[in-house]
């Protein structure tokens, strides 16, 4: 029995990314399962990123270029991000599509990743957002993304239809890549990292603004997701050694949370409680691993 291929669309916000979208494109169009749509937004760019994707899509007719003017809003790592996505969302004209994408646009993937993402949804029907891992080039040397172990870096995330309709989209707010991966193991979905399939991240994420911000951001983040202080105060020790012990990124941390006190909450209570009992199951699989003598 012939196996059939999944059909799939890719949204790509753009902002200023004329030294990195070049590669992106190229190892698109390399790709062996290619998309039936790509939409580029390219949300209130200065530089050359519009001219690049223009060329490109004269030769690709699934490659459109949206353009977005709106360049009032910081865009690391939150709302801006999402609503230039839900702009390429709102006009893609490929409605017979099995999963979507949100990818960057500052990266490289091997041939084979959608081939790869596809073959997963395939194989387990379980699986609502799938993707690889990221990897960094510096100085000649190869290093992986810190990320947790289930989690997949919103850079190059692809859901399932079924899995990105019941979720409700992309959620406006900072660390809306954690968020939607909540809400769809609530919904009864898994999630499948490819731990195997490497994509290189020209640009390491928290670049733009600092680690420090990145901390802060991450406590309140963690205040409005239902965490509690002494899963906070865990998260903090966690992103110390994350960033090479770097212990003011963990102070970080727990200055954002007490910031966030009292300030409005990102997820129904039902959602916060299910991230509480999330966290806490990792944490007692983790302390039953170190107790665990082999």
């Amino acid at each position: 029995m012939i196996k059939k291929s999944l059909k799939y669309v890719i949204i790509t916000p753009a902002n200023n990314e004329e030294e990195y979208i070049e590669r992106t494109i190229k190892s698109v169009c390399s790709q062996t399962l290619k998309p039936e749509e790509w939409i580029i937004v390219d949300d209130g760019s200065t530089d050359n990123t519009s001219k690049i994707v223009d060329e490109y899509s004269l030769h690709y007719n699934w490659i459109k270029l949206i353009t977005k003017t709106n360049i009032d809003e910081k865009r690391s790592g939150g709302i801006k991000v999402v609503k230039a996505f839900d702009t390429g969302f709102n006009k893609l004209t490929s409605k017979d599509y099995n999963f979507i994408v949100k990818l960057d646009a500052d990266l490289t993937l091997p041939s084979f990743y959608f081939e790869t993402v596809a073959d997963e949804f395939q194989r387990d029907q379980k699986i609502g957002i799938c993707g690889g891992v990221c990897i960094l080039e510096e100085k000649g040397e190869i290093i992986e993304e810190k990320a947790a172990e289930y989690h997949i870096r919103g850079a190059i995330k692809a859901y399932k239809r079924e899995c990105f309709e019941a979720i409700g989209g992309l959620t406006h707010a900072y660390s809306w890549d954690v968020i939607d991966e909540y809400l769809a193991m609530y919904n009864g979905w898994e999630i499948k990292r490819i731990n195997d399939l490497k994509v290189i991240h020209h640009r390491e994420t928290g670049k733009e603004t600092g680690q420090f911000l990145v901390s802060l951001k991450m406590g309140k983040f963690c205040y409005k997701i239902g965490y509690d202080p002494f899963l906070t105060f865990l998260r903090s020790i966690r992103r110390a050694f994350d960033t090479k012990i770097n212990i003011f990124n963990g102070f970080g941390i727990l200055i954002g949370y007490v910031i966030a006190l009292f300030s409005e909450k990102l997820l129904l209570k039902q959602h916060r409680k299910f991230v509480r009992e999330f966290q806490y199951g990792r944490v007692k699989k983790r302390l039953k691993d170190l107790l665990v003598f082999k």
